[in-house]
């Protein structure tokens, strides 16, 4: 059972070792960065439109409250 541990484990380091060689630091690293970046616009769109409809909706409200007011004076 020992030697199959021992194979695995040996295959598994050769494995990290050839991934380490193919990977580039500098180029995943880029990578991450322009992710982040995407990620970052994303939550930028979604809060200006969440805002936007803030917005929306107190105008809403507002419009609401003048014509309630209107009705309540001329009754």
């Amino acid at each position: 059972m020992t030697i199959f541990k021992s194979m695995k484990s040996i295959a598994s380091a050769d494995l990290n070792s050839a991934l380490d060689k193919i990977e580039n630091p500098v180029s995943m690293l880029k990578q991450s960065i322009r992710d982040m970046e995407s990620e970052i616009q994303k939550r930028e769109d979604a809060l200006t439109r969440q805002l936007f409809l803030e917005k929306k909706l107190e105008l809403l409200i507002a419009g609401t409250a003048d014509k309630l007011e209107a009705q309540s004076s001329t009754a």
